[in-house]
């Protein structure tokens, strides 16, 4: 059997400075090896990784010109209290991340108006939902990260026309639904 193609890697400890080491050299402690399998895989994990934070950002894009961007605590359309740009406050977890993410703003105070939300908490808080989202994206559709974007936009748009959330997104709903109509209309 061949040997599997590998390469030496040096590893210097933080704060030294890399040195060149002799060929006869016992340099075990500040070498590794790996294969070359597993530098390709760290490859086509940085590359998913950086596919991955372009949807993110491109998700983030996408949902702020519909949802506008409120510093403080207010009302939506369904009547549950939301702040930054869509962030359910009433939804079951809502507090405990909160906590976790903006540690130093207190949920209470929040919810009753007492508190502002600087542009980065509030981009905190989108990023994780938006994440959130693509997660349970991908669970629920075991190859979402191999779909190319959606070819069948009638379809789409006779989905979206008759969905809940056209009710309860009014003319957000209108314009995605007359946009994928467009499309399908070359």
């Amino acid at each position: 059997a061949a040997e599997p193609v590998s390469a030496v890697v040096a590893t210097v400890p933080e704060g030294r400075a890399a040195e060149p080491v002799a060929a006869d050299a016992d340099t075990s402690p500040v070498v590794s090896v790996i294969t070359l399998a597993q530098v390709e895989h760290a490859a086509e994990e940085e590359a998913k990784a950086a596919k991955a934070a372009e949807f993110l950002k491109q998700a983030v894009a996408f949902i702020e010109p519909y949802e506008g961007r409120c510093y403080r605590a207010y009302r939506d359309s369904r009547g549950h209290l939301t702040v930054g740009v869509g962030f359910n406050l009433d939804r079951a977890g809502a507090a405990d991340d909160i906590q976790r993410l903006l540690p130093d703003v207190n949920y209470r105070a929040l919810r009753r108006g007492e508190v502002s939300l600087t542009d980065a908490q509030i981009n905190t808080l989108l990023e994780h939902d938006a994440q959130r989202a693509i997660d349970t994206a991908r669970r629920q559709v075991g190859s979402f990260d191999a779909l190319p974007g959606r070819k069948d936009y009638a379809s789409a748009a006779d989905a979206m026309h008759r969905s809940l959330w056209r009710k309860q997104t009014g003319q957000r709903a209108r314009q995605h639904i007359r946009t994928m109509q467009a499309i399908s209309n070359g």
